[in-house]
Order: structure tokens, then sequence, then C-alpha cells
């Protein structure tokens, strides 16, 4: 139940449906002056949420600060999760996430880990979801065809969210004082650290697709405003509910 009210509930927190909801307000409202309030609230609510001066600022603020390795590791834990497009189906494209597995790929090249272990199964709720991109079977597949073998990646493909992720890696690796490469997106590392944490694994923190800006924003880029940045600003204000409700299930 907790997997299927997370995932309904991101609907929720996406910007658009903020703003929808006070379109709709307006809409229903017979008081002229109540319609004259929200309809200036909107336009400055979406003026604000699609301005990317402020959601660089807090990606900057959240994301989970870069790292520097010092020594090799066994393994590095790879979090699955919008690394390969669903579509089609007869190869497998790079998705948004693609650099939770190019960097592991690039550590492996170098030495830094000797095995890559890949974690994430089938995320689909009957008719409210689906997911059928075979993730964790397909990234085996593309890092076979770059060159690390078959038996340096191990899968786990049965996780359906982050503490899952830890807590069924922990059935794999078992009762161990090793540390641990966690690679995943920089604004997902805080949640995904502590959940590995919980369940007992050493891990250190590895974090990859960063979305922030580190360079000078020209004047242009924060003046304009850009539904790309309210598509950011859904995946981080998800990620800041989904580590405040993990706190209060005690799963970080």
């Amino acid at each position: 139940m907790f997997f299927i009210l997370s995932k309904v509930i991101d609907f929720i927190l996406y910007p658009i449906t903020w703003i929808l909801l006070c379109l709709l307000f307006i809409i229903l409202s017979k008081n002229p002056l109540r319609k004259q309030r929200l309809s200036i609230f909107v336009f400055v609510l979406l003026l604000v949420l699609s301005n990317g001066y402020v959601v660089n600022t807090l990606y900057q603020a959240y994301e989970y600060k870069a790292q520097t390795l010092t020594q090799k590791y066994r393994t590095a834990i790879v979090l699955t999760g919008g690394m390969v497009s669903e579509f089609p189906l007869d190869g497998t494209h790079a998705g948004e996430t693609a650099d939770r597995f190019i960097q592991p790929m690039l550590l492996y090249k170098s030495g830094t880990i000797s095995r890559i272990l890949i974690t994430g199964g089938d995320t689909s709720i009957g008719l409210l979801k689906h997911d059928k991109s075979f993730e964790s079977a397909r990234i085996k597949s593309l890092l076979i065809q770059m060159g690390i073998p078959a038996d340096s990646i191990l899968v786990e493909d049965k996780a359906r969210n982050t503490y899952e992720n830890a807590l069924f890696t922990k059935k794999i690796l078992g009762e161990t004082r090793e540390q641990f490469l966690l690679v995943t997106s920089a604004s997902h590392m805080r949640r995904a650290y502590g959940c590995f944490q919980k369940v007992g694994l050493l891990t250190v923190p590895y974090p990859v697709n960063y979305k922030q800006k580190d360079s000078p924003m020209a004047v242009l880029e924060m003046i304009i405003p850009s539904e790309a940045n309210l598509s950011k600003l859904a995946s981080l204000t998800r990620e800041i509910a989904g580590l405040f409700i993990y706190k209060l299930k005690g799963y970080n």
C-alpha cells in the first residue's frame, strides 16, 4: 500500500498541479476581487516556479556534493531509474539518468571498482503506472557490450523503491563491514544513502547526473520562463517530499 501511495502522491507534488488547482479556483470563484487576486497569484507563481535562477539555486542547495575518490572499491551499487528509455524495445537507448551507469563503467575501466551491482525492478502499478523498461537486465547487457565481463555484473531486479533497493541489495551482499560505492543521481543521494545506512550497509556516496548548473547563468536564463524548469522543480519537490516521508516511515 505504501508503494502505491508513494507513486500516486507524486501528482500532488507537481508544480503544474498547484497551478491547475489555482486556475480551477479562479474559474469556480464568483467573487471578482478574489478572481483578480488569484489571477495575480497564479501569474507570479508560474513566473517564480519556471525561473532558471530560482530552480538552479534550489538544486545547488539540495544536490549531494561531488566526491573525490581516494581509494578503490570492490563493488559499486548502482540504482536504476530512467537510465534507459522504455522504447524502442529493439535496442537500448540512453535515458535521462544514463550518467548512473556511464560513470560506474568509467570507474571500472580505470580500475577504481572491480564489479557493478545494479538494483531495481518493475515499478508497475496495475493500470495506474506501466513500467516495461526491463532496466536492470538491459543495463547489464549494455555494460557487457561496453567490455565489462558478465561475471563482474550483479543484478537485483525485485526492488520497487529506494528502500527496497537497500533491503534487497543487503540480501545479496550479506552481513559485511566492507565499504561499497553508492551511485545514484545527486538529487536522490540523500534518500538513498540514508536507506543503505538504515539496513546496515556501509556505503560511500558517489553522486552523478547533476541537474544544477555550476557556471554563471546568463541574463536570459535568469529572466525567461521555461517549462523545463517546471519539470526540474517537480523532480526536486518529489525528492524532498520522498526524503521527508522516508524519515517518517523509519526508512532513512
